[in-house]
């Protein structure tokens, strides 16, 4: 499994990276200024694998997110902050995958 997750992060996400940045053209989130499920569903793919402490791929991510581009971070920044207090309380993941 290491072998897909370095592939699919190293390769793959980047691509997928400068895609989502040529989206982020209309403000803060995916549709505009306003926060959508859009977002809890995209952004929440960064907080829920790419940054989860107990991926089992977490050095390829961790690798991976230092060359996103910036607008993409932004985004990121942006979805954890408008989902601050949901993401302090929930449950730390033990996603195994």
């Amino acid at each position: 499994m290491p072998a897909a997750y370095k592939d699919i992060s190293l390769n793959a996400f980047p691509v997928w990276c400068k895609t989502l940045e040529t989206k982020l053209t209309k403000g803060k989130f995916i549709c505009g200024d306003q926060f959508t499920w859009y977002d809890i569903m995209l952004a929440g793919f960064f907080v829920n694998i790419v940054e989860n402490p107990n991926n089992k791929g977490k050095e390829f991510w961790d690798k991976a997110i230092e060359g996103i581009p910036d607008r993409v971070k932004q985004y990121i920044s942006d979805f954890k902050a408008e989902m601050a207090d949901y993401l302090a309380a929930r449950p730390l993941s033990v996603m195994g995958i």
